[in-house]
């Protein structure tokens, strides 16, 4: 029984010590600003505009006339909303370029070029 336990508490032990080894995955932010800031350390210019138009975000705005970022409550309004945009663009005969990420969108042709620096759930066709 004591060396089960203490085979348990290795691979445990292990396990954590490894996780720093690997990526977390795509970060979360905490203001639009944070955001902002990402995307341009991703390589993008940004013209910020904070508009508020998107009433479910947190936050949102836009980065010149082509991008559009958003801070959401959680990764499932964010998927929601991501869904729900991609489906009204190909309606109207457009290809959606989207990133989502756990608490954000961004709508924004280099999408997935973004999606190399930011991670995030690349939403394309």
């Amino acid at each position: 029984m004591l060396r089960k336990i203490a085979t348990v508490s290795v691979l445990a032990v292990a396990s954590v010590s490894l996780s720093g080894c690997f990526p977390s995955g795509p970060k979360e932010y905490g203001s639009i600003e944070e955001l902002v800031a990402a995307y341009e350390d991703a390589g993008q210019y940004c013209d910020w505009t904070e508009t508020d138009q998107i009433t479910a975000a947190l936050a949102s705005g836009t980065c010149g006339s082509t991008s559009v970022l958003s801070l959401w409550l959680d990764s499932g309004d964010a998927m929601n909303s991501a869904e729900n945009l991609a489906e009204m663009m190909r309606s109207f005969g457009s290809e959606p370029s989207l990133l989502v990420g756990p608490n954000w969108l961004i709508n924004d042709p280099a999408a997935a070029e973004l999606q190399k620096k930011l991670g995030g759930k690349l939403i394309d066709n």
